[in-house]
């Protein structure tokens, strides 16, 4: 038999995980291992996770991994169903970077312990501490090094920033995102007021782990955020903790769970001068490219913010509508594009139909556009919405009448 060449699909084999190729094989994998009640406790939760993040709760994450975690077996054949494919290409990507694993390394929330023990089992000359919250986590981890033979790894039940002592390497793996408290500002809030948020938000985090890094070492961070303020969040909250980000090992990777695409951003960083907000905002960029709502026009949501951020430069015309009870419910501006004078950028907000959309407009039809605006102006007036212009003032909107 041919010998396999790629680390992350042997490892893979040797735990005996297969990605779920449905969401009834996932079931199916977690009821042939774990009996039906607990892949019916399992299927249950996420569920209800899925219903709290819906409606901007913070869901009980905890909670899965006492369920994930019932016995060893469970907990490695749930993680190979839903994430295999993740493990496969984090597992192939640590392999390729033996630079970064020399002496210790710590694996921040670390579960059932599977990237910790690939890390020792591939570096063997490195000693691997794993850290998790949850206790049953911690018994999986250890059940698993165990089974593979492995002598230089340790593992313990706590919180990050409570460990001891310095590492050569730390990596936190889809961690952050479970610091963060779910909140909803509304559809049309600049990215600039959400990405603060989420910086707030995770940033005592990103301080646990630039504390627990070593003054020549790095923090590897691969996090599940998607086309949303939270990676930019997470970003300028690495920044503020002191650690720059390596640009050679910025990049994104798509590794679906049950069908579905899921995309993950890793950083790799060491302390040293933070970036300036300019240059993490064109991370943030980059790591959107691949979507490919982001080549579409108009772009909306997230990815209209975005947009508006990164290319608005003076305000050609704006206003903003409000229904009979005070709400504003329309938002209409017109400005120039300050990366391309060719082209002019129309940000529309129409509350009611929950859309947020940002339109590249060529330059040469802006009297149209602008005609088109006033004769919508009326129209609006005409449905009794209050309709109040809108001006620049110190970086600022400022309503006409209201200074």
């Amino acid at each position: 038999m041919k010998k396999i060449k790629e680390p992350g699909l042997e490892y893979c084999m040797d735990l005996r995980i297969t990605p779920a190729r449905s969401y009834r094989d996932f079931v199916n994998q977690l009821a042939r291992v774990g009996g039906r009640e607990n892949a019916n406790a399992i299927v249950n939760y996420m569920s209800d996770r899925s219903a709290k993040e819906n409606k901007g709760e913070t869901p009980d994450y905890f909670r899965f991994y006492e369920l994930k975690n019932v016995t060893p077996e469970f907990s490695l054949t749930l993680s190979g169903a839903l994430e295999g494919v993740y493990i496969r290409n984090m597992c192939n990507w640590l392999a390729k970077h033996k630079e970064f694993f020399e002496g210790t390394v710590l694996d921040v929330g670390c579960g059932c312990g599977i990237l910790s023990c690939f890390i020792a089992k591939t570096f063997p000359e490195v000693k691997v501490t794993g850290v998790d919250l949850c206790e049953k986590s911690v018994v999986s981890a250890r059940a698993l090094a165990e089974r593979l033979g492995l002598t230089n790894t340790e593992f313990i039940c706590g919180e990050a920033e409570n460990t001891e002592g310095t590492f050569d390497t730390v990596l936190s793996s889809q961690v952050a995102h479970e610091t963060f408290g779910y909140f909803s500002l509304g559809v049309d809030v600049p990215l600039e007021e959400y990405a603060e948020v989420c910086k707030n938000q995770t940033l005592r985090y990103a301080k646990s782990l630039s504390n627990l890094v070593s003054e020549n070492g790095r923090v590897i961070s691969v996090e599940r955020f998607g086309n949303n303020p939270l990676l930019l969040g997470w970003i300028r909250a690495i920044s503020e903790a002191g650690l720059r980000i390596d640009t050679e090992n910025f990049m994104t990777f798509d590794s679906p769970e049950l069908g579905n695409p899921v995309q993950f951003v890793l950083t790799v960083s060491s302390k040293g001068e933070p970036y300036p907000k300019e240059v993490l905002d064109r991370f943030y960029a980059v790591a959107l490219v691949g979507d490919p709502a982001w080549n579409q026009n108009p772009v909306s949501g997230w990815l209209a913010s975005l947009k508006l951020h990164l290319m608005k430069g003076e305000l050609i015309d704006g206003y903003n509508g409000y229904n009979i009870y005070g709400k504003k419910v329309i938002k209409v501006a017109l400005w120039t594009n300050k990366l391309d004078k060719k082209s002019i950028l129309c940000e529309a907000l129409v509350a009611n139909e929950d859309r947020y959309d940002v339109s590249d407009i060529m330059a040469e039809s802006k009297d149209k556009c602008l005609e088109t605006m006033q004769k919508d102006r009326e129209n609006f007036r005409a449905q009794n919405f209050t309709i109040r212009d809108f001006r620049i003032l110190d970086g600022k909107e400022v309503e006409d009448g209201t200074i």
